[in-house]
């Protein structure tokens, strides 16, 4: 069984998750230390105001001796010096000692940081207060350790950072197992899919019951193998029927040749070669409509242009009078403009034109009109109709109705030309369809649907010669 290797999605999953979970602790883990000491500093502030509070209550009151009371921290160190910096009063575990300060403070009371005062090593944080003393302006200095401040940041530094490797490893871990399971089921429907020959095409990738994205996406390659199915398979029917069809003419085309050389007046030859000549150029049609079904959608892009819809239909309409078999009968046209290849739409209008023309019995009908966006040709001939259950698989390609709709006294069509007439209509953002005659008289009515962006409002009426009944 293949794995995802070094290069997969688990690993590079794995380590974007460690990386991130890593710096986000990181983050944490300097913000959680900042606070700590904060909330500690601020703490030391606090009782340190207290204490001048209390120092400058006991001068006011005139019961301030030569010891201060420490209060509740051993550590802190208490002194009030007159204006020329002489200590008047302290806390007796700074008893003797200079002062604090070597120099007289100047400005408002404030926070200093000193180091190695006398009660100990390490920095102590200096609340300096002025004070009303014998008349003159004094200063408490109230100095606290930080030692227990830093010992406790430090070790909380040192715990998160201890942990941090332990908890990325961990999350690593988690990730690494979750994405091996999650990905499991890819790593099935990717060994399923590289099994898929074309001899295999009707194998199907296996779906996990998760309802999640990874199910939904092996329903739709499933779904995808379904439509290569249907394709491959359209594909083959397509390679058989065209040759089929091509093997009829061929050998028709070889008997009349055989029999011509076997002929010998010219008269015989002539007419030999004149039913030759027919299945040449039936075989010819045959060939050009394989190429075309053949061969890739038409790139619309590189060959379209604004074209006048209405101008090919009249064509196509003085094209199918010059038969002169039926009545081409032309009502209404619009003047309309559609975006596509006016040599595709053209033919698309001949294979359907053809088509009516050969089973109408006096008339053909061909109409345009636009509106809402939509340009509508509709071609109605009075033959015998297409029963509604027919009216898709005329459509498909080599189709054939085994029904009164055959061609009188004409032979037999590709069974192509109304596939290719759709295909165009398709490749135009369009549809084709059959439906019965409005009036309820026999006959068939195929309606073709154009985007039309650009159609006049005005409708252009054909002239009294094209409305007439003309062969």
């Amino acid at each position: 069984m293949i794995r995802l290797t070094g290069r997969g999605i688990r690993p590079r999953v794995t380590a974007t998750a460690a990386v991130v979970v890593a710096l986000t602790l990181l983050v944490a883990g300097v913000a959680l230390v900042a606070l700590v000491r904060w909330s500690l500093i601020r703490a030391i502030d606090q009782a340190a105001h207290d204490q001048v509070t209390a120092v400058t209550s006991a001068i006011a009151a005139g019961q301030l001796g030569a010891t201060v009371p420490s209060g509740r921290s051993a550590t802190t160190l208490v002194q009030v010096v007159d204006a020329s910096n002489t200590v008047q009063a302290a806390t007796s575990n700074i008893q003797g000692e200079p002062p604090i300060l070597p120099t007289v403070p100047v400005g408002g009371q404030r926070f200093v940081t000193r180091s190695n005062l006398p009660l100990g090593p390490g920095a102590f944080r200096v609340l300096i207060a002025p004070v009303r003393l014998h008349g003159q302006t004094g200063h408490i200095y109230i100095a606290t350790s930080l030692t227990q401040v830093n010992a406790a940041t430090t070790n909380t530094a040192i715990l998160f950072g201890a942990g941090l490797p332990i908890t990325v490893a961990l999350l690593s871990w988690v990730v690494w197992r979750s994405a091996t399971r999650a990905l499991r089921p890819v790593d099935r429907i990717r060994e399923h899919t590289a099994l898929i020959q074309a001899e295999t095409i009707t194998a199907r990738v296996p779906v996990p019951d998760t309802d999640d994205e990874i199910s939904r996406l092996a329903l739709t390659m499933n779904q995808m193998l379904d439509r290569l199915e249907r394709s491959s398979r359209q594909q083959a029917e397509f390679v058989g029927n065209a040759s089929h069809e091509l093997k009829s003419p061929l050998a028709a085309l070889r008997t009349h040749l055989e029999v011509a050389l076997d002929e010998e007046s010219d008269a015989a030859r002539r007419e030999v070669l004149t039913i030759a000549d027919e299945q040449v150029q039936r075989m010819a049609e045959l060939i050009e409509d394989l190429l075309f079904l053949a061969r890739e959608r038409e790139q619309l892009n590189g060959v379209a242009s604004w074209v006048d819809l209405d101008e090919i239909v009249l064509a196509e309409a003085t094209r199918l009078r010059r038969f002169g078999r039926v009545d081409i009968i032309t009502h209404h046209l619009d003047a309309t403009r559609i975006h596509g290849s006016g040599r595709s739409l053209a033919r698309m209008l001949a294979n359907v034109g053809d088509n009516a023309m050969h089973f109408a019995r006096t008339a053909v009908m061909i109409d345009l009109r636009s509106g809402g966006g939509q340009a509508v040709i509709t071609i109605t001939d009075d033959g015998p109709g297409i029963p509604p259950s027919e009216r898709e698989h005329v459509f498909q390609r080599f189709a054939r109705l085994d029904t009164a709709r055959t061609r009188p006294g004409n032979s037999p069509g590709t069974g192509l030309g109304l596939a290719i007439a759709r295909q165009i209509a398709q490749d135009h953002g369009g549809v084709i369809s059959i439906d019965d005659r409005a009036d309820q008289r026999p006959g068939a009515v195929v309606k073709i649907s154009l985007p039309s962006p650009e159609h006049a409002t005005t409708p252009m009426v054909a002239a009294p010669a094209d409305s007439e009944s003309a062969r």
